[in-house]
């Protein structure tokens, strides 16, 4: 899924922090007691989509955190990157039928905000709306179409009865992968609020009315004060929402679960790294991601624990607009030689040490070896840096370059725009290092700054594939595709899939990713489609951050319960004690 990045990543996820809010910037006043927190999101975005399931126009961790307090997922994905059931709403699955039927036994402990159980029917009406989003004739595409075999592999579901669903795929498949991309993204809504075209049989929506469910959804996903989010399962609600100031949650007081310490939090905006960093020594932040452009300050702060974050289970890249519509550079864009000679412009190892200032880790393929995780294959670091190289290899392949010294060839002029996010120093410093290195190279890059949420709709919607060539949307947070095998990114047709890649032995190699296998097989395959993603280039690879938290000295549990496979936080679980 596509992340927010500004600034510094990591244990308070994608750049969140938190002023407090009720004790008037003064301390807590007791260990335990139910302080309300405000928390500022230092990006230029709020969430803006709220439903569960979001569209590829609307693609984004900050909107997934946001459902996350809202919403419980059918199956929790631990920091092992395994199946929790412990806190799941499922409390286990059967799988039979040579792999092809996959029953889902609901956990009866689990209960709605208006007293009613979790049930089966509940989980069936997300699987209906995850279908139904993810065909051609969708009003909107869901965002992560083509992870977890959705919707090819996805045969039928059916409530038998309250507590347990039945799956069928329509081949046999690897129950590992399966569970884990594509059942882990039925996130249950209550059917009586959400199924608005109700099936007479008791089975969620009735299929005639797809149509008519999803042009509804699109006009409730942005409007969260609609009473349709009254009803939630997780640990808080959404209370009042400004938009553009900020947005409250409060406890949700028959949450199953973990029942919240801190009965309140607000996030509002920070519109500047700037002004973080002043609330930050004004004490007004119980937490924050320290902008990176303020390392050397960081001695001006008082009363912080100060942390290095977690990295996140994602990598970063630029995205490549390959497609026809783009003008000009949208077929040279398909060349693998003018993919690698750009690659070999991107100074990783500068990047990191000059603009992450250290913490970051360079990224050669489509699986992070940060965090720990079995999937990443070390033989991935293909393309090291090297603009010499890279110009010799266009040159090779017929480029000159002109009076003004940009390569052409055949009346195409290797110039184009990157299109970035803006609310960041440091990135704003990243893509003026990448045009100044590409420039080494003959090639010339025009940039352009734009909101978070506008770079992602740009990329999101085919009908804008003319307006875009090259994008950095922050790369992507392998959520809900635990088990990385590049489904919803690199296979032709995938909604995430933004510039247009499309390659026969890729498919291949992801495919064979799906099917069942014994544990080595499995291993093998994935290393395979590493390395020939790696090679092969459908994006450009780019280094990964991480950062400093700077968290006070009062508040507990942050590092402790941030999950950096989901990227989510659970301030259910967090703690206050009095100021020191």
């Amino acid at each position: 899924m596509r992340r927010l990045k500004l600034g510094a990543l990591g244990g308070l996820a994608a750049a969140l922090s938190m002023t407090l809010a009720a004790c008037g910037g003064g301390a807590p006043a007791a260990a335990g007691s139910t302080t309300s927190l405000t928390l500022n999101s230092y990006v230029q975005f709020q969430p803006n989509w709220w439903f569960p399931v979001d569209p590829a126009s609307a693609c984004s961790t900050g909107n997934s955190e946001a459902s996350n307090m809202m919403y419980l997922p059918l199956l929790h994905i631990s920091k092992t990157d395994t199946i929790n059931y412990g806190r799941s709403l499922a409390s286990g699955i059967t799988v039979s039928h040579g792999d092809t039927v996959y029953t889902i036994h609901m956990n009866p402990k689990w209960h709605w905000s208006n007293g009613a159980p979790v049930t089966a029917e509940d989980a069936l009406v997300s699987w209906q709306i995850l279908m139904g989003a993810s065909q051609p004739s969708s009003p909107w595409v869901y965002c992560a179409a083509g992870i977890g075999g959705l919707p090819a592999m996805w045969k039928s579901a059916v409530a038998t009865n309250s507590r347990t669903l039945v799956v069928t795929t329509t081949r046999a498949v690897n129950p590992v992968w399966f569970e884990m991309n594509g059942l882990s993204q039925i996130v249950p809504v209550p059917a009586s609020v959400w199924a608005h075209y109700p099936a007479s049989n008791g089975q969620g929506i009735n299929p005639a009315d797809m149509t008519a469910e999803l042009k509804w959804l699109n006009t409730v996903g942005n409007a969260p004060m609609n009473a349709a989010y009254k009803v939630v399962d997780g640990p808080y609600q959404l209370s009042k929402f400004v938009s553009d100031q900020y947005y409250t949650f409060t406890a949700n007081p028959h949450y199953d679960g973990y029942r919240a310490h801190i009965k309140k939090i607000t996030y509002q905006y920070e519109t500047s790294s700037a002004g973080l960093f002043a609330a930050l020594r004004r004490n007004e932040l119980a937490a924050a991601s320290l902008p990176t452009s303020y390392y050397a300050d960081q001695s001006q702060l008082k009363g912080y624990k100060r942390d290095v974050a977690s990295y996140i289970y994602a990598i970063d890249y630029l995205d490549v607009n390959m497609s026809p519509k783009t003008p000009g550079i949208g077929s040279t864009f398909k060349n693998l030689y003018v993919r690698q000679a750009l690659e070999m412009g991107i100074p990783q190892q500068q990047i990191i040490q000059h603009l992450y200032k250290g913490l970051g880790v360079e990224i050669h393929g489509p699986v992070p070896r940060t965090p720990k995780n079995k999937y990443y294959d070390p033989a991935v670091h293909v393309y090291p840096f090297d603009p010499a190289a890279g110009k010799a290899l266009l040159e090779k392949n017929g480029w000159r370059e002109n009076s003004h010294g940009v390569m052409t060839k055949n009346g195409v002029t290797l110039a184009f725009t990157l299109l970035y996010p803006t609310g960041s120093t440091t990135q704003a410093n990243i893509v003026q290092l990448l045009k100044r290195d590409w420039s080494q190279e003959g090639i010339d890059v025009t940039l352009k700054g734009t909101p978070f949420a506008q770079v992602v709709a740009t990329e999101g919607q085919g009908a804008q594939a003319s307006k875009w060539a090259m994008a950095w949307s922050n790369g992507w947070a392998y959520e809900p595709d635990y088990y990385p095998t590049g489904g919803g990114l690199f296979r032709g047709g995938a909604a995430a899939d933004s510039g247009g890649y499309n390659n026969a032995t890729m498919n291949a190699l992801i495919n064979a990713t799906y099917a069942p296998a014994t544990p080595s097989q499995a291993a093998a395959r994935m290393d395979a489609y590493e390395l020939f993603a790696a090679k092969h280039l459908p994006v450009l690879w780019m280094p990964e951050p991480t950062g400093y938290n700077e968290v006070a000295t009062w508040l507990h549990g942050t590092n402790k319960w941030f999950n950096p496979i989901t990227t989510y936080n659970y301030p259910n679980h967090w703690t206050i004690s009095p100021h020191s």
